[in-house]
């Protein structure tokens, strides 16, 4: 989300008004919520818009970035190469049949799914799969035909940072049979490969206070508040 940066305009309550639109674009979009980071000094706005805080922000910044030019879209497909990570277990895009190898039971142990018939799985994944916005890997394995891990990535193109990508990693979610087996880790150090091959100077991710030091192993730090508004 952004607000005005013009000092001379600031108290005139334009800021407030942009969030208000925003927040009408996020409902004729359908989102089912609308989340925000900001530094601890701003929850008051942000507050004052009926948004609450929600979870610790955590940052990691790459000392390189990768790849600049319009063609990161290749570069994000060649990032979705099958990755062998032994004992039958394989790192790699979501595809069509993972539906019925468990993913929505692994994503229940996350949040709450919902209804999501095979039409619906099939259709979302099409437009994950035609925009390269939003990159989504599971780890399967291959011996029980299972959906074992699950990790998405959105690539969010800005003006800042001569205009550069941010990379979202979202909805990370191990099975609790496999956990304890570092592939939480795995996963996470995976979509910070991809983000870091397709252009972004950093990646970002909100989590609990108790997964901080989680994600503090995995080279994160946190840099500031998630606030969210739900919008039903």
């Amino acid at each position: 989300m952004w607000h005005p940066a013009d000092w001379s305009m600031r108290g005139k309550k334009l800021g407030k008004r942009m969030v208000s639109k925003l927040l009408d674009r996020a409902r004729e979009q359908g989102c089912y919520k609308v989340i925000l980071d900001c530094k601890e000094h701003n929850i008051g706005f942000y507050t004052s818009c009926g948004f609450k805080v929600k979870d610790a922000q955590m940052s990691c910044y790459f000392s390189e970035v990768v790849c600049k030019s319009t063609s990161w879209d290749t570069a994000a497909a060649r990032a979705q190469a099958d990755i062998s990570l032994g004992d039958s277990l394989v790192m790699t895009s979501l595809r069509a049949d993972h539906f019925h190898q468990g993913f929505a039971g692994l994503l229940e142990q996350l949040t709450s799914v919902g209804e999501l018939s095979e039409d619906m799985y099939r259709a979302r994944l099409a437009e994950l799969q035609n925009s390269m916005d939003a990159l989504m890997f599971v780890i399967e394995d291959t011996s029980l035909h299972r959906v074992v891990g699950v990790g998405t990535l959105l690539i969010e193109h800005k003006f800042i940072h001569s205009a550069g990508r941010c990379g979202h990693i979202e909805d990370i979610v191990v099975d609790c049979s496999q956990r304890g087996r570092g592939l939480g880790k795995k996963m996470v150090t995976h979509l910070k490969k991809v983000a870091r091959l397709t252009g972004c100077y950093k990646a970002i991710l909100n989590c609990t206070q108790q997964n901080v030091p989680f994600y503090e192993k995995c080279g994160f730090v946190e840099t500031g508040v998630s606030m969210a508004l739900y919008l039903t």
